[in-house]
């Protein structure tokens, strides 16, 4: 999966560029990748709505599209975005487009076709496999030592005394 600092990277650029930008056409090179959590194709429920707030839930990336949904995605060991103007070559890594106005696509890209992308009803991530198993989040307060065995058979002691 990318790693953390990838994903604080790539999400406040996200946040940045994608929030009230109309919801185009979708192109589909790769039909694997995206699963529906929600009645209809995405071309049918996304035209017209506008993208909404980016952020990072462990190692997805949500992202708000209109009031009701989210896209989620679950980029794993190769996946990335690129803003993409309407003249640039298509790259073989491509697996959706999703148009924006103004002629752009902000395109999926996995070489290795790892990564997952839901559909959901904003706020229902349970048909998201791992989504509610994220552990405690690595850039908060609640990330401490004593927390991290929690619920597991692990004498952090051991760990944090040298030896002798």
């Amino acid at each position: 999966m990318l790693e953390l600092p990838d994903l604080e990277y790539i999400v406040p650029i996200l946040d940045r560029v994608l929030p009230g930008r109309q919801f185009g056409q979708l192109r589909v090179k790769n039909p694997m990748v995206l699963r529906l959590g929600v009645p209809g194709t995405p071309q049918e429920v996304c035209p017209g709505q506008a993208f909404g707030p980016c952020r990072r839930h462990g190692h997805f990336v949500v992202i708000g599209i209109g009031e009701a949904h989210e896209l989620i995605v679950s980029p794993m060991l190769a996946g990335r975005f690129r803003l993409c103007g309407a003249d640039e070559k298509e790259e073989r890594s491509l697996c959706r487009a999703f148009g924006l106005d103004r002629g752009e696509e902000l395109c999926y890209l996995d070489e290795k076709r790892m990564g997952k992308m839901y559909l959901v009803p904003a706020g229902d991530r349970s048909g998201v496999p791992g989504f509610d198993a994220v552990g405690i989040e690595p850039l908060s307060p609640e990330f401490r030592m004593d927390r991290l065995g929690r619920g597991r058979l692990v004498d952090w002691s051991r760990l944090t005394r040298p030896k002798g």
